[in-house]
């Protein structure tokens, strides 16, 4: 499959001219939305229009593909009230499972970015400092799963699966015992709504060895654990393109 990113969550690297409006302290969405202030909703709605449209989905599956992966912010499903982020993500989202289905693909829904970042990075939506896990940000993380679980979980005739959260930095503070107490809650979320729809959770890029035997079957089912590497960012891998 392959990761559609850069849409309904923004990443600088992956779509720098959006950000070309909000000046160069726009660094992330959180700080493009701040900047742009009145006139974002009607920016990234353009782009979210524009961006990625039904002839990329169809392209996708010429290509022989047969999943797409949906990253998406918190806010987008559950805004927390004084952040600047502008919604209407959700629309697109819905848009996106009708291309889906049209060229026969599979829909991995990403919940990309959480309260607080969980890696510090841009493409949690607002870089710098990682908070997740402190105050109540896993309270609303959990019902943003609740609130995509409600509107997605039973369409399993075109999403594969929901994921909890990308890329958690273990380095940066994120607690493995609070991720993996975490990674439960979510799971029954997602389970008290639909029984079959796939539960993704990230590796954070610990050894495989951390994740033996959790969530495992017979008690827990249709359990994906996501790793994957980035070998754009290597410069080797980046000469064979």
């Amino acid at each position: 499959g392959v990761n559609i990113g850069g849409w309904l969550l923004l990443e600088p690297w992956i779509s720098p001219s959006v950000f070309e409006a909000g000046g160069s302290s726009s660094v992330d969405e959180y700080t493009l939305s701040k900047n742009l202030g009145r006139d974002a909703k009607r920016h990234l709605s353009k782009h979210w229009n524009t961006f990625i449209t039904e002839d990329d989905f169809k392209n996708i599956a010429a290509a022989g593909l047969n999943h797409v992966r949906i990253p998406i912010g918190y806010w987008a499903v559950n805004p927390i009230e004084g952040e600047p982020y502008v919604q209407g993500q959700l629309d697109y989202l819905d848009k996106a499972l009708v291309w889906a289905k049209n060229s026969n693909l599979r829909v991995v829904i990403d919940l990309h970015g959480v309260p607080g970042s969980q890696n510090g990075f841009d493409n949690s939506g607002r870089r710098g400092a990682i908070n997740w896990q402190k105050g109540d940000t896993i309270k609303q993380t959990l019902v943003a799963i609740h609130t995509l679980a409600i509107r997605y979980a039973n369409r399993t005739d075109v999403v594969d699966s929901i994921e909890l959260v990308n890329k958690p930095s273990i380095p940066g503070g994120v607690q493995v015992s609070l991720l993996k107490e975490y990674y439960k809650d979510g799971y029954d979320i997602v389970r008290d709504i639909d029984s079959t729809v796939g539960v993704a959770i990230s590796d954070a890029s610990l050894p495989p060895r951390i994740w033996n035997g959790f969530l495992a079957p017979k008690a827990y089912k249709n359990v994906f654990l996501d790793t994957y590497h980035n070998q754009v960012f290597d410069d080797i891998f980046r000469t064979f393109t």
